[in-house]
This record gives C-alpha cells, structure tokens and sequence, in this order.
C-alpha cells in the first residue's frame, strides 16, 4: 500500500479573492486508501487542533476553478490522492485548514471587535486567535480529552467533555454520594448547566456548557473544596435517588427467578455506597428498574400483535388467535405451534389441560394442554391466557384447539373437575371423553373424610390403576369395610370418570394432570412477569424441552425409549422364575405362583390385561417370548420408539429475531390492544399458608377427642360408635 505527501496550510483565511493567506505550513503523509476519518485525524494531531471542542474544514484548489473543494467524506478523499498521485509535487494542491469554534472562524479577526469571547482552559478569557489555537488541548496537556460516556465515572476534572447533560449529571450524582457531600442545581439549561453545594454558604462550584450547540457538555469550572459545615454533609443523603438505585439493581433483575426485595436493595445500596436509604426508596427503585428492564405491564399489551405476527412468520402453520372486545380490552389468547402440532401425530391422543392465575398486574388465567411423548416427557400442544375459568372462555380454548389439532381417534382430556372443563369438552368434542385427575379426586375424598383417608389412600390409587376388574372389585369391598360413604362418593363420581377398568377409552399411564401442574410450576416466577415477557418465556422453556428431548432421542439405542423402556426392563427380570405351556403357535398358558395366564401374541393380549393396556410385553408375554426366542420390538407399540420419539421433535423451535429487527406491517402495528379492565388491587398479596414453627412441624401431634363416644382420632360429626355411659 502506497502513501503521498502533501502540504497543510492552517491558521489562515480565505480572502475575498478565495485565496488562502496569512498561513502556516505543515507537511504530512497520507495512506493512499485512507478514509476521511483517517485525514481528518492526522490533520488536527499535525496542526495541535482538537476535534471534540472544534469543526475543521479541509479546501483546496485546483487550476481553471475560482471556488475551492471541499473534502467532506472518503469520496472527496479518493479524488484528492488520485490528483496528487497524478501531481506529485509537494507544493502542488495543499490543503487550506479553516478551524471554527461556535460557526466563527477563529483566523477572522473581525469578529472580536463586537465582543466575541472565547474561554480556554482553566476559565480565562481568550480574544487572541492565536493563542486560542495554542489553548486547545493536545495530547501533551495533562488533561483528558476524551469524551466521557460512562455513567460511572469516577475522576471529575475541568476540561471534561461529556457526550450529553445526563451523563454528566449522572456522573455528578455517583460522585456526590463517593465523597460524602450533597449538591444541588443552580442553572439548568440547554446550554448550561451549574451545581452548587446544598449549604448556602460553601463555595464548592462546578459550572459547565454545551460545547457547538452539539449536546456534549464541558465542565468549565470545578471547585471541590468544601466550606460547609460537617452536618451539612452527613444529614440525608438527597443524590441517592430510587433513579440512582435502580440502575444500579437493574442488571440483578435481568433474571426474573431471582428475588430482590426491598430489605435486600436497603443493605446492597448500604454495602455498594454506604448510604441508607428508606424501604419506600428502595420500593420505588425496584419499579422504576422493572419498568426499565421490561416496560409497563399495560404497555406489554401493546406488543401482543407485532409479537403475534412475528410468531406466526417464525413458525409457518402455527394457530394463532387473540380475541378482543369492542373497546380492543384483552381477552383471550390461544398458541398452537407448528412443532407441538407436528409432534401430537406421534403420540397417543391424550391430553392433559389445567390453567393457573397469573400473578401480575392483572387478572387472568394461564392454561395450557399438554401430552405425553414416547419416553414419557412432556410434549405441549397448546398454550394461551383466558379472563378467567369460566363456561365461555374454555369453550373458546377448545374450540381453537379443535380447529389446530383435530378431534382424533380415540382422543380424551384428562384433568380436574372444573366444571366448566367438563362443560366444554362436552360441547366442543361430542364423543371425547373426559377424565378426572385421581390426585385431586383423592384430596376431595380427603377434605370430605378425614377420618379415613389415611387407612385408604394406597387402596384407592390401587383401584385407579387395576388392570382386572378382579382386583377393582376386591379394593372396593376393602373401601366398603372402612368407610361406606367414601365408596358412594367414588360411585357418585363415576368408576369410568377415575378408574382404569371403567375407562372407555385407553387413557395409557396418564392417571393424573401432572404434566400439566408441571408446567404450571416452572412457570411460577414468570406469572409475575408482564404478559409479553411471560408469552415469551413460555416460549423459550418449551424450546429448551424440544431440544432436549430430541437430543435424548438421538442419543437412545435401547429398544424404547425413556420409562417404557424401564418398565419393559423390569417385566424382563420378573418372567425368569415363569413356566410356559405352548397350546398352538401363538397361544400360551404361563404358569407363576399358583395363577395361571393366557398369552396370545397374535393379538399382543395376556388376561393380565398389562400386556394390551400398556403396548409392551408385560411379565408374562416376557416369558414366551425368551421361550420361542422372538425379538421384543415387533411387539411393542411404535409410540415408544426412538425412531417415533425422533419423528415427535423433527421441527424445532427455532429462536425469534431480536425485537429491533421485527418486520412487522403497518396495519399490525397500529392494531391496539387495552388491557384487560380487572386490575389487581395495590397492596401487598394475603399469605395463603403461614410458615408452621417447629413444634407445629416436628412435634406430637395432638388427637381431638370426640364428644359423643369420648375416643380419641374423631369428632362428632364422623363418630360411628354409640355414645359412652356414663
């Protein structure tokens, strides 16, 4: 790469012949691909002119042109090193430096006869263009020159140039409460800016002043000696503002799993600054850090439909719908994306749905419906926030599931017993049954009949999950024998409702709404979030999960995956001990302490009913198959599969552009969307459970005793012995 030389002219002025006179002289030399940037620097450095504080100008002239070029951008560089490269004579086309401060040319000396002036370092007052030149800062002053943009700042000086007032008065402010002292504003303006200490009569003084009308702020004057008195200084501190101490938590709240309270802001700031501050302050400063971190909670609202739209173009094939009211006030919302609908093909038609309250500014309701893939994980198939749990809001949800997913064969919805969940499984899907969690069944049968529970909770979830209607019948009598009225309780609740055997449709191993309590609970911090932010990190956990699960997919070389794979493992080591009897090719008697058992492999069944319920070999299918040396895979469903599990998570849920880079419609953006009208009440939420001291967890329990038979365990109400004599 070749450079040239060339000459600079600087300290003149263009006469009215635009001839440049009255100069001096300076030679540099100059890359032959320098940009602008690049001259513009090596100029000032030659001729000691700083570009922070001063506008440089570069002309030259060339023959047959009266008017002078201008070079103002790498273009006009180019075609000034291709005319000297042409010329190389070092006299030939110089470059004529004109240096302005304050859109006045400081080589004219006509303007300081209407009383032009000019402050130099150290506040003195310049009217001689030469020495303003000499008086600009280089870099052999012992002052910095460079234009401060960090907030934390820690040197305060004159001659400091800062990129705006803020900044400087946030620097300010960090160095007030540094070194102990309070300040306060004497002048503020787009032009200046003055702090004088808070005690009238100490003479600490910074005064500073926009530099061009450009923005960047010169500290002109600075005393930092204090006259006031020392109780002036250590009274309350007024520079630790909730402002001030929210930028400062700002980046611990960058992780909304992580709690912050105020009594923890009170000791960081007492730690960080050695100032105390009041709760209400570090209140304040928590909001006013969340609300610059994430936007107001109505607000948040304000970005559904950009963020809808953005959703919808990531993930082609998506269903996605928001419902508003007349007056555009938030009402439901329903998320279906292309991967969960992708996946739901390669799983069993189950679904598990429950929703839960946010926590936020406003009401509303989280639901979500879920199943369960191959190796048993967690595969969602929709998400969305109603108003709340009622008739008409979960038929929406339904019917927007309807409209994604299909009704499809053998389908059923397993959850609690919301009414309103029944109702609407109902009417959006005629035919599909509808399930109880038996957890929460057994916690109604708990409140119900505390006398009992105790004695029955392993023989009612042992009725739930029978496999012979053998076995059903035999817990039951146990029920009848104990307590008859938790028997009719679970008969008026209907067998098929909770119960295996009853089931009319094959509801697999998902006998409960955990998977769908599961979600509810990783997303219990994020309830607090605003809805946009919470939306999106629904979004980002269920992406986590899909890698996951493919990742586990691809990496399974056993025959099932995850606990199918487990259970067919275990029904392997209790086959070793079985006698098998062959009565034709397909059809066995498989003998094992004392019980007889028929396999068929033609139909995959065992009047165990494990082996077509489950769709894996159960114990005694086991058996037949070492016996005859068959491979177990043919006779596994396909569900279970790596290759199925693989098919599940095929599509991935790829990550959303940043939010700066959205290309979004105008119509979309000008959609409005309110916030919904119910607003949580201000104030500090009722505990629901109070923290039990240590006697109360760890200590003996003490037993009522009833008033009518004088036993203890029961009361009145559920005493079932005749009253004591007395």
């Amino acid at each position: 790469m070749g450079s040239i030389s060339l000459l600079v002219m600087h300290s003149g002025r263009w006469n009215n012949e635009n001839c440049y006179v009255d100069y001096s002289t300076e030679a540099i030399v100059l890359k032959e691909y320098a940009t602008f940037r690049e001259l513009m620097d090596l100029v000032s450095k030659q001729i000691c002119v700083d570009l922070s504080f001063n506008i440089v100008k570069l002309k030259y002239k060339i023959e047959g042109s009266t008017a002078p070029l201008e070079i103002h951008n790498d273009m006009g560089v180019r075609v000034y090193v291709s005319l000297k490269k042409d010329n190389k004579e070092l006299s030939k086309y110089p470059i004529c430096v004109s240096v302005f401060v304050n859109d006045c040319q400081l080589a004219d000396r006509n303007m300081f006869e209407d009383g032009f002036e000019m402050c130099g370092p150290g506040g003195i007052d310049i009217v001689d263009t030469e020495s303003l030149v000499l008086s600009v800062p280089n870099n052999s002053d012992n002052v910095n020159c460079d234009i401060i943009t960090n907030v934390k700042h820690k040197v305060v000086l004159e001659d400091q140039v800062y990129k705006d007032k803020g900044t400087l008065k946030a620097v300010m402010t960090q160095y007030a409460i540094d070194h102990r002292f309070q300040w306060k504003t004497d002048r503020s303006s787009q032009t200046c800016y003055t702090l004088v200490c808070v005690s009238d009569n100490c003479g600490w003084v910074l005064k500073s002043s926009s530099i061009n009308k450009s923005g960047m702020f010169r500290i002109r004057k600075f005393v930092d000696d204090h006259t006031c008195p020392l109780k002036d200084k250590v009274y309350e501190q007024r520079q630790a503002t909730s402002s001030l101490i929210g930028g400062m938590i700002q980046p611990k709240l960058v992780d909304h799993k992580r709690k912050l309270t105020p009594k923890d802001i009170q000791q960081d700031v007492s730690l960080a600054l050695g100032v105390n501050v009041s709760y209400s302050v570090a209140w304040n400063a928590k909001e006013k850090a969340l609300v610059s971190l994430r936007g107001t909670p109505s607000g948040s609202y304000g970005k559904l439909s950009s963020y809808l739209y953005v959703l919808d173009a990531t993930y082609p094939g998506s269903h996605i719908r928001m419902k508003k009211t007349d007056e555009n006030q938030f009402l439901y919302l329903f998320i279906s994306l292309f991967p969960f609908i992708k996946g739901f093909e390669f799983c069993k038609p189950i679904v598990v749905v429950d929703g839960s309250h946010l926590r936020g500014t406003y009401n509303g309701v989280f639901v979500s419906a879920s199943t369960v893939d191959g190796a048993g994980n967690i595969l969602p198939l929709a998400y969305g926030i109603i108003d709340s749990e009622n008739d008409a809001s979960w038929t929406w949800f339904f019917e927007q599931f309807r409209e994604a997913h299909g009704v499809k064969y053998n389908m059923c919805v397993v959850s609690d017993r919301n009414e309103s969940i029944i109702k609407a499984v109902s009417r959006v899907f005629d035919g599909v049954p509808h399930y109880a969690c038996i957890w929460h069944l057994w916690k109604n049968v708990k409140t119900l009949f505390k006398k009992s529970h105790n004695k029955l909770s392993e023989v009612f979830y042992g009725m739930a999950k029978a496999y012979k209607q053998s076995e059903f019948d035999e817990l039951m009598e146990k029920v009848e024998q104990v307590d008859v009225r938790v028997k009719n309780y679970l008969e008026s609740a209907g067998y098929e409702k909770w119960s295996r055997v009853y089931a009319t449709v094959d509801r697999g191993m998902v006998m409960t709404s955990n998977i769908a309590e599961c979600i509810n609970a990783c997303l219990f911090e994020a309830r607090e979030l605003p809805v946009y932010d919470f939306l999106e990190e629904v979004r980002q956990m269920f992406a986590r999960w899909n890698l996951k699960n493919h990742t586990s997919a691809s990496h399974t070389f056993t025959t099932l995956c995850g606990r199918p794979q487990e259970m067919l493992v275990a029904n392997e080591e209790a086959s070793l001990r079985m006698k098998v009897v062959p009565s034709n090719n397909y059809v066995f008697s498989v003998h094992h302490e004392g019980r007889t058992y028929i396999v068929c492999l033609e139909n995959k069944t065992c009047t165990c009913k494990r082996f077509q319920i489950d769709e894996i070999p159960c114990s005694h299918a086991w058996a037949v198959l070492k016996k005859k040396h068959f491979d177990v895979g043919p006779y596994c469903s396909d569900v279970y599969k790596p290759s199925n599990l693989l098919n599940t998570y095929s599509i991935s849920i790829r990550p959303l552009p940043d939010q700066n880079e959205w290309n979004v419609p105008g119509y979309i953006k000008d959609q409005i969307v309110q916030p919904p009208n119910h607003k949580k009440l201000p104030g500090r939420p009722s505990k629901k459970y109070r923290d039990k001291t240590y006697s109360e967890l760890y200590g003996k329990k003490r037993k009522n005793s009833c008033s009518t038979c004088g036993f203890k365990g029961h009361n009145r109400r559920s005493c079932r012995n005749g009253p004591r004599i007395v």
